[in-house]
Formats: structure tokens, sequence, C-alpha cells
């Protein structure tokens, strides 16, 4: 299914609930966010998720339904992934971004920034909840893909920069200072 296909099918809410994946919701990330500011991203899916999961009657419960941190997260790591990646590896499509970041193909990467109880927490549901398992680092500059650490606390991951590159995409986008992305010390 081609990328004007799928978010056509997804706006007019045609599309195939059996094929309302983990990978559709990715795809139609990345092609708001290649048409759009990431407020403007971040708002269509918001409103499409929610409208989507109402016409297909899913239901909304602690586990199930829209949940507005998960969606701001995932955003925020293929944001960055675009940011960090788009150059140097090109991908023409949202299959083809996909098949080349098999890592945000994993539903539970979430886990890497977040424990359950964060980020099943009924705030989370409403509004965007911090990660709580590894806060990101607020730093001037983006460190090079090839390093996992934070020059100025040591504070390690290859998560943390997926957080940074982030950052930078969304105060590049809304012209604002993301003070939420820091690490406490």
């Amino acid at each position: 299914m081609t990328d004007d296909v799928l978010r056509q099918q997804f706006e007019d809410l045609s599309y195939p609930f059996d094929q309302w994946t983990h990978r559709a919701h990715v795809r139609l990330a990345f092609i708001y966010l290649g048409n759009h500011s990431f407020a403007e991203a971040m708002e269509r899916l918001r409103t499409g998720i929610k409208a989507y999961n109402e016409k297909n009657q899913v239901p909304e419960g602690p586990l199930s339904g829209y949940n507005e941190t998960t969606t701001y997260a995932f955003l925020i790591l293929v944001a960055a992934t675009m940011s960090a990646y788009g150059k140097l590896l090109e991908t023409p499509d949202s299959d083809s971004f996909c098949d080349r970041h098999t890592r945000l193909m994993n539903r539970n990467v979430l886990r890497l920034f977040y424990s359950p109880a964060q980020r099943s927490h009924p705030d989370a549901k409403t509004k965007f909840v911090e990660p709580d398992l590894a806060p990101p680092c607020q730093r001037s500059s983006i460190l090079p893909i090839t390093s996992n650490i934070c020059y100025k606390c040591n504070y390690g991951t290859r998560s943390d920069q997926y957080w940074s590159v982030a950052r930078r995409k969304v105060m590049s986008d809304q012209k604002a200072t993301i003070s939420r992305f820091t690490h406490q010390y």
C-alpha cells in the first residue's frame, strides 16, 4: 500500500482494522513528519487515532485505546531517526523507512525509557508523561552517532541520541525550548 493510500484510508477511517499494526502507526508518523511540523504531525496522529479507535470500537482502558505518552514518545523516536539518518539512509517512502529502521519496529522499544507504572499511569493516557528509566540529557549539540556517552554527565545509552535529536527537531519546528527533556542532577 502506498503512503498516499495509507494516509487517505486512515484519515477517512476506511483503513482495514486487521492491518492497524505497530508498523502502520510508524508509517503514519513518517508520512506526517515528512509533510508537517512536529506539532502538526502530532495533532494529526492524535486526532486520527482517536477517531479511528472510536470507529472501530476500541475500548478505552488503562492498557487499551489511545495513549498520549505512547504516541508522542514514538513520534519523537521517528522524528529523531528521520533527522539523524535521513541523509545517510534515504528512505523514499514509509515502507522503506520501516525496513531500514528495524529497531523502531519493536513496539516495546519504549520500555527502554518507561517503567510499566509510568507508561500506564492514568495521566499518560491524556498528556505526555516524562520517561522515568532513561531520561535524556540536555545538551546544546548532538553527539556523533558513533558515541554513546554524554560529555556532560557520562550518562550513556544509544537511546539518549534519539531523544537528543528529537529535542533538536522539535525545537526547530516549534522554535521553543523543550525544557522537559533534561537530565536531572
